[in-house]
């Protein structure tokens, strides 16, 4: 479903991605107001926000292409980008397990998002 496709997206890809970027390009910190564990980088935020958002794209168009899926695109995008966002702000958060919360929160903001869609 494209649920699933955008929730492991978020996950697998978008926090993958922040990982690998982020300790290898991260040097600027996040402050520790929005990120307490002083770990994380604004570089790794933005490579999940951007990997997560084409990984989503991209599964979605090729789901389109083999006939499993029928969004329309361009009106998917804007709501991905979203969706990668609220994902990458939510793994900054001390939330616990983020292999929990970003699934989580990428499922909610689909439904809301796609509702209807």
């Amino acid at each position: 479903s494209p649920l699933s496709i955008i929730v492991v997206c978020q996950m697998a890809i978008g926090d993958g991605m922040a990982d690998i970027i982020g300790r290898r390009f991260g040097k600027t910190r996040w402050p520790k107001a929005m990120e307490p564990s002083g770990k994380k980088s604004v570089e790794g935020s933005l490579a999940f926000a951007g990997f997560a958002f084409a990984a989503s794209l991209g599964m979605l168009g090729v789901n389109n292409l083999a006939g499993i899926t029928s969004i329309d695109l361009g009106l998917a995008a804007p709501r991905l980008a979203l969706i990668s966002l609220i994902a990458s702000a939510v793994e900054l958060l001390p939330l616990g397990d983020d292999n929990l919360t970003v699934p989580g929160s990428s499922a909610i903001a689909a439904i809301l998002l796609f509702r209807g869609f």
